[in-house]
């Protein structure tokens, strides 16, 4: 849920702090990186009484693709006990996950807002 500090309850709900905002222009972004993920500028604060109209979960981290391998060799001692050989190896193509944005304290009309 994306949410903007702001100073007081401007929508009046009881939720001191944070408000939805509106969108106001395209966030999305061709090439992201984790400092520029999505435009900052197509956010702003709603009218005074009014909620804002973005979505549920418009942003969202990109998936985690990883891939993990794992051998195993079971070598038998005698009829009832055996002994296994193992080799795991995690994340073997070395992807990077980025965290997500999160929720931060500065307001919305600072540069340094983020979402969570």
């Amino acid at each position: 849920m994306i949410s903007f500090s702001v100073a007081g309850d401007i929508a009046n709900t009881g939720n001191v702090g944070y408000v939805c905002p509106n969108v106001v222009g395209n966030w999305r972004v061709e090439n992201s990186t984790p400092a520029r993920w999505f435009e900052k500028t197509a956010f702003a604060a709603p009218a005074p009484f009014t909620f804002g109209n973005v979505g549920r979960n418009v942003l969202r981290a990109d998936g985690v693709h990883r891939l993990d391998l794992s051998l195993f060799r079971n070598i038998p001692i005698n009829e009832r006990a055996y002994g296994q050989l193992r080799v795991e190896a995690y994340n073997v193509l070395n992807t990077v996950t980025y965290n997500a944005p999160r929720r931060s304290s500065p307001t919305l009309i600072s540069a340094g807002f983020s979402a969570l």
